[in-house]
């Protein structure tokens, strides 16, 4: 009898050790999700969504964003070189200004409130692509004789005027 009833404890102490294994590896498991998701999160400089993501363990969020791959836009975030006349920027104290784009015709095409240095050109492209309703190849910003790249950014060709 004594011998059955040890069998029957160390059997006991077997599966409860099995059931609590299987609870550290479902908690294990949330645990790397929480710090998966945050990191993610952390990537797109969403600290807010990050921290929900880690008290929590909300991660619909962060799940649902779509855009480019996290490497790519933190690579750009870190290695993209500041406008070229950023420091003219800078110096003037000016954080934004109100850009006007005309047509060839002279009729305005865009009023853009709130331009800084760093908006891309391939955003007031757009813009005005879908106000006008062309294809984007056929809009080209020009400052004088020089024609912007749809790469580039506002301040690598205006300075704000003092």
């Amino acid at each position: 009898l004594f011998s059955m009833s040890l069998q029957l404890l160390v059997l006991a102490v077997l599966c409860s050790w099995g059931q609590g294994l299987q609870l550290m590896s479902r908690q294990f498991g949330n645990l790397c999700a929480r710090f998966s998701g945050a990191g993610r999160a952390l990537l797109r400089c969403r600290a807010y969504a990050a921290w929900k993501v880690l008290l929590r363990g909300q991660t619909d969020e962060v799940e649902a964003e779509k855009g480019p791959p996290l490497l790519q836009q933190l690579r750009d975030k870190v290695c993209r070189p500041k406008p070229a006349l950023q420091d003219q920027w800078d110096e003037a104290g000016v954080e934004s200004v109100d850009l006007v784009v005309r047509g060839i015709s002279g009729e305005v095409v865009l009023e853009e409130c709130n331009a800084r240095s760093r908006t891309p050109i391939q955003k007031l492209v757009q813009q005005i692509r879908a106000a006008l309703d062309m294809e984007v190849e056929l809009v080209q910003l020009c400052v004088g004789t020089t024609v912007l790249k749809h790469s580039a950014f506002l301040g690598d060709y205006l300075a704000p005027s003092h």
